[in-house]
């Protein structure tokens, strides 16, 4: 039997990953608002900060699923997990200027249509749970299609 922490289905098995990919956008949001012509000292080192941030809390998602369990859930919660985190790498490598800038968007594009995938496939128990996936599918497919709209503005740069 295969151990998990948290439980599967429970609140908390639910608040844990949600609350880690909330983090994230506050990250991605942070990253967009601040203020991008200054070149302070200060603002460079917060830049990458967030950027790390993009990168390494989905990693820690990875580990936390893979350790605890290798079971379809597990993996399917690491696969989602990773493809985020594959996003912070591109951001990084697009800062250094190893990427032109518009690939962020479509490793954003493909984060997103990765987890709705996944979420159509996930399975459900119940009308509340179905409702809520359906939903999450719906919004991550309308984000992965405007990153990659958005995509147009950078003076189309993939």
């Amino acid at each position: 039997m295969e151990m998990q922490f948290p439980p599967m289905g429970t609140f908390f098995g639910h608040v844990l990953p949600g609350g880690s990919f909330l983090l994230w956008v506050v990250f991605w949001i942070a990253e967009l608002v601040s203020p991008r012509g200054e070149r302070a000292t200060q603002t460079l080192e917060r830049f990458n900060a967030l950027r790390l941030g993009k990168l390494g809390l989905p990693l820690v998602g990875v580990a936390g699923e893979l350790l605890w369990g290798l079971g379809l859930n597990n993996l399917q919660h690491a696969t989602m997990y990773a493809a985020f985190s594959i996003c912070g790498a591109f951001d990084l490598a697009a800062e250094r200027g190893w990427l032109r800038p518009g690939a962020t968007h479509l490793a954003f594009a493909v984060a997103c249509a990765n987890a709705a995938m996944l979420f159509m496939a996930h399975g459900s128990h119940g009308s509340m749970p179905a409702a809520m996936h359906g939903l999450l599918v719906a919004v991550l497919f309308s984000l992965g299609i405007v990153a990659i709209w958005e995509t147009r503005g950078l003076g189309r740069a993939v």
